[in-house]
């Protein structure tokens, strides 16, 4: 086993080069590896926000490719993107994969996370709760910028169902 550190590990879907170019697959298995692993839920996805030039660093491609790239996978569907940034001149891309239109494409494609969305809400639940308990405040107290409204809708109707 070669030991490494784990951020210098690039996980490849070799079988979706049947679909997609190198530069797509790069970008879509090392999306598909960060969504496992974020925290930004909007809209009952995982999301992950990088600029340009990150996901130029991260898949050792130039950034004008990384601009094709995304454009490309946004306009077939495959990419979803956002904007979820507090200010207007921060033009990071919130992406997520839609794995729903890989499926479309013949893709064996079923994000990890979807099995695990309930345990990982679950947790998000405990912690926040945990979080109202420390500070001794009413458990359904939400504020517009909460913690809570950044949960997926089923999880909030979950809490206030408590």
């Amino acid at each position: 086993m070669i030991e490494t550190d784990p951020k210098l590990v690039r996980i490849h879907h070799l079988d979706l080069l049947e679909y997609f170019s190198d530069s797509e697959e790069r970008l879509i298995s090392q999306l598909d590896w960060l969504l496992d692993r974020t925290g930004n839920v909007r809209e009952g996805r995982y999301w992950v926000y990088y600029s340009t030039s990150r996901w130029a660093r991260e898949l050792h491609l130039s950034p004008s490719t990384v601009q094709r790239t995304i454009a490309h996978l946004i306009r077939i569907g495959v990419l979803i993107s956002r904007n979820y940034n507090h200010h207007a001149y921060d033009r990071t891309r919130w992406l997520t994969i839609n794995y729903d239109r890989l499926k479309e494409m013949g893709i064996r494609a079923q994000h990890f996370c979807e099995n695990d969305r309930a345990r990982k809400a679950h947790i998000l639940v405990e912690q926040w709760e945990a979080e109202q308990e420390k500070q001794n405040a009413a458990p359904r107290h939400y504020g517009k910028d909460s913690f809570f409204y950044q949960l997926p809708k089923e999880v909030q109707a979950m809490m206030l169902a408590h």
